[in-house]
């Protein structure tokens, strides 16, 4: 039984980074990427750190958002005005859903029934079932909502509005707002520690991260980090966090507990959005102006690849 239990773990390691068992997820995570300008994605197998396939799509990929079991890839598309729905597993077009605007970000419930949208010059956030593949509602957000995210439970969304300083929260089922919380100015990318007790916002404005108490709907934390940050990814471990700077070629890692700053990560230019795989293990960093995606190995705290790809990376998404 250990013989055979050996040599199926030996056969795995050297199947195919591409290949999908029918009806499960794929073998290795991938990391999806867009290149706005060159209309296409990018697909990078996360083991290798080696671009595994390209999708040339045309119009302006933005922003992307993927299923939790990596089956799907919704994509939105400045150039039409609408959400692309892909079927990762057959790189496939499964469904349009088209917007009154251009989508700015894209976002995913952890169960992947409900998909956000924010979108260009908008005060609304509009909010897709993803079963029925359309658009069911949208939810007033004061001001530009610069991006969104879930709770980890679904319950509720955090909505960043770029324009004014706060961050507005939705209860997601009645559709109703519950808090306008004051932040700094230029809130952008936001991430909740993995029990979801802590929401944390990076602002562009004053160059600092915003922690925000979950349960109680109220801004508890200010860390300074310098440059104009953008993007956050927050550790599996839920004590540090990722901050990506659009002034700065570097990501910095900030102890959310005493608020200091334990490492600065060179990488590419203008670096826009980040994510983790779900081990924890790698942190991928989209750089807009470089046209390129820095891979960070998180406990050496050193980047480990620069990947080279199309025009315009803006956004980063890992399933």
């Amino acid at each position: 039984m250990l013989l055979f239990a050996a040599f199926v773990r030996l056969l795995m390691s050297l199947w195919p980074a591409t290949f999908v068992a029918p009806g499960s997820a794929h073998a290795v995570r991938r990391a999806y990427v867009p290149n706005e300008e060159g209309g296409a994605i990018n697909v990078i197998d996360t083991r290798t750190d080696q671009i595994v396939e390209t999708w040339n799509i045309g119009g302006h990929p933005h922003t992307v958002a993927a299923s939790h079991d990596g089956s799907s890839l919704w994509v939105g598309d400045r150039a039409s005005n609408a959400l692309r729905l892909f079927d990762t597993w057959n790189a496939r077009l499964v469904r349009t859903v088209t917007l009154r605007e251009a989508p700015d970000s894209v976002v995913l419930s952890r169960d992947g029934a409900c998909l956000a949208a924010a979108t260009a010059g908008s005060k609304h956030l509009l909010l897709v079932d993803t079963a029925a593949q359309r658009t069911v509602d949208s939810v007033a957000a004061d001001a530009s909502p610069a991006a969104a995210a879930f709770t980890p439970d679904g319950r509720m969304l955090f909505v960043p509005a770029d324009g004014d300083g706060h961050v507005v929260v939705i209860d997601v089922a009645a559709r109703k707002r519950l808090a306008r919380l004051e932040v700094g100015p230029g809130p952008r990318g936001i991430a909740f520690t993995p029990d979801g007790a802590h929401a944390y916002v990076a602002c562009k404005g004053d160059g600092a991260v915003y922690g925000i108490d979950v349960r109680e709907l109220r801004v508890v934390s200010r860390t300074p980090v310098g440059g104009a940050p953008s993007g956050i990814a927050v550790q599996a471990d839920g004590r540090a966090a990722w901050v990506s700077s659009e002034r700065r070629s570097a990501v910095t890692l900030v102890d959310l507990d005493d608020r200091s700053v334990l490492a600065e990560v060179p990488v590419g230019k203008r670096p826009w959005s980040l994510a983790l795989t779900p081990d924890g293990s790698k942190l991928y960093v989209a750089n807009a102006r470089s046209n390129s995606v820095t891979v960070i190995d998180v406990l050496s705290r050193t980047a480990i690849a620069e990947i080279a790809l199309g025009a315009t990376p803006p956004d980063v998404a890992i399933a």
